[in-house]
């Protein structure tokens, strides 16, 4: 479900991840974060086993999880990503009075192999998701129409299972002038596909090699 709004304005301030804990704060090393990344699925990779996301397959995610591929350069779109984060928080937070918190990467308790690196969490309760993107691609047409892409909604969803909060706050700045964000609602029935799909591919075939 997504809407463009929060349903009513809220009072009370809430930062607790109950299904979560945290592994490496945002500020941690680089080699860190490599090896963390490796040690269970995030949301990118959710949305890779799900079949969402046209950057990659699930046979590339499976040589990165066995240690078999290198790491990849980081690109000018990606820099440039991790450097508009903060003004999208920014953003966000001036046009809904709500307060963002960042955090690192979370851990599932109750299922270790899931994991995720959250852009923030809300003070109401949510998580926020920050993408940016140009107005030539098909992810732009989505927002424009009102909508979030599949791949940003399931990497949303899977947030939402890791920490076991109620809503995320996915945004997007086309071009660097178009400002866009929805509210998505927590879906268990997708959160429980995308869990079953990426326990088989996490214990079947990363696990066993």
């Amino acid at each position: 479900t997504v809407t463009t709004a929060p349903e009513k304005p809220h009072t009370q301030v809430s930062w607790a991840c109950p299904d979560a804990r945290l592994v490496l704060p945002a500020d941690a090393p680089a080699q860190d974060w490599l090896a963390a990344r490796r040690a269970g699925i995030g949301g990118s990779d959710a949305s890779t086993i799900a079949g969402l996301n046209r950057y990659s397959s699930l046979y590339t995610l499976w040589l990165d999880k066995t240690g078999r591929s290198e790491s990849k350069p980081e690109t000018t779109a990606m820099r440039m990503g991790k450097l508009l984060e903060p003004l999208l928080r920014n953003m966000l937070a001036e046009e809904t009075g709500i307060q963002i918190q960042r955090r690192g990467l979370m851990r599932s308790r109750s299922e270790p192999f899931m994991q995720v690196t959250i852009d923030g969490l809300s003070s109401d309760g949510g998580i926020v998701e920050a993408k940016t993107t140009n107005w030539r691609t098909g992810d732009a047409k989505v927002w424009m129409a009102g909508d979030v892409p599949d791949h940003a909604e399931a990497q949303s969803q899977w947030g939402m299972a890791v920490t076991g909060r109620s809503h995320c706050y996915a945004m997007v700045l086309i071009d660097g002038r178009e400002f866009l964000w929805r509210r998505i609602e927590r879906d268990d029935a997708l959160i429980e596909a995308l869990r079953e799909r990426a326990r088989q591919f996490w214990f079947e075939h990363v696990l066993t090699d």
